[in-house]
């Protein structure tokens, strides 16, 4: 996760930079009207608010929760697509999410960082105190599209009661179901993980896999309207839904490549890089440029980053127009309890 941080006091500024030590370069720390060159400057709360939630997917906050509240209430969009917000009381004895606690990850973050200043995580998430199964949380781990978000707070109040949840899915699955969940369509309310509009309960949490990773080149400075467009149109040749992604890979030289950076963040892709030597050794029959090959060390991109970064097999040869190239590979897609 990229992290944005920010202490409203000298007290709160001393622990920011200790909580950096957890995170280290996944941590920019910011200050207003900052002059360190380590530190990022913004005029205000509301600033670093706006630009936390474009830029980053986790904002933490040394000082009053109240505070914080107010700064990003503006920029609230929904859970899921909102960063993990955390606020840290400027002694270090409470760290506490105050939104996206479970496909944020706010929850998770703020329990690692009360282990590392050896505080308290005060999570507040109903599923989370009673000990009941958070569809959501899990169906994040296990790389899993929400397609009818709403209906996860009908799953979470069923389980709260002691109802039955029904789950059924098109694809195999592993390990025991949850206390609570049964494998039965014969239920109001259950999970159905499928590829389709598919809804076998009066109130159905419709979950879809997502198997698919891009891997991109692009000449150097592309715009992110072209970058936008060429995706656009190599998954609609694929036939794949932005959503149904689980990663975006590309050669090392790309890693701050600003449209492909911005693409990744607005969307919550992981962006991974690898090196020329890594993708050359991925095994495996790819199209090949000579151009590609003396400008980055490789004679294919997109095809090794997309082979390499999935671990499975190639669905879509190099799509290309306008400068970029794009490719995707399917993974497994192994549905875990």
């Amino acid at each position: 996760m990229k992290l944005a941080g920010i202490g409203f006091t000298e007290t709160g500024k001393v622990l920011l930079e200790r909580v950096s030590d957890l995170f280290g370069k996944d941590l920019d720390r910011y200050e207003i009207n900052g002059v360190r060159q380590d530190i990022k400057p913004v005029t205000g709360l509301s600033e670093f608010a706006r630009i936390g939630f474009e830029k980053y997917d986790g904002l933490i906050f040394v000082g009053a929760c109240g505070i914080a509240v107010r700064a990003i209430a503006p920029f609230l969009q929904s859970k899921t697509v909102d960063p993990a917000v955390l606020v840290i009381d400027e002694q270090g004895r409470f760290v506490i999410p105050v939104a996206s606690g479970h496909l944020g990850g706010a929850n998770r973050l703020a329990e690692q960082t009360a282990r590392f200043l050896g505080g308290t995580a005060v999570i507040t998430t109903a599923t989370d105190i009673n000990r009941v199964f958070a569809a959501d949380n899990w169906a994040k781990e296990q790389h899993l599209w929400i397609r009818t978000p709403e209906q996860i707070k009908t799953v979470s109040a069923a389980l709260l009661r002691g109802k039955t949840v029904g789950f059924v899915s098109e694809y195999p699955w592993c390990g025991a179901l949850p206390p609570g969940v049964q494998e039965t369509e014969k239920a109001q309310v259950g999970l159905c993980i499928s590829v389709r509009q598919k809804f076998p309960f009066a109130n159905t949490l419709l979950l879809t896999p997502r198997p698919y990773v891009l891997g991109i080149g692009c000449r150097k400075g592309i715009s992110r309207e072209i970058l936008e467009e060429q995706i656009a149109k190599a998954l609609f040749h694929a036939g794949i839904e932005r959503e149904m992604l689980r990663a975006v890979c590309s050669v090392d030289r790309k890693q701050d490549e600003p449209a492909l950076v911005s693409w990744c963040r607005e969307h919550r892709l992981p962006f991974l890089c690898y090196s020329a030597r890594e993708l050359s050794e991925v095994e495996g029959e790819f199209s090949s440029s000579d151009f590609v090959k003396r400008t980055v060390g490789t004679e294919n991109v997109c095809e090794r980053a997309a082979v390499l970064g999935s671990g499975g097999k190639l669905i879509l040869p190099k799509f290309s127009g306008q400068g970029v190239t794009v490719a995707a590979a399917e993974c497994e897609v192994k549905i875990k309890f």
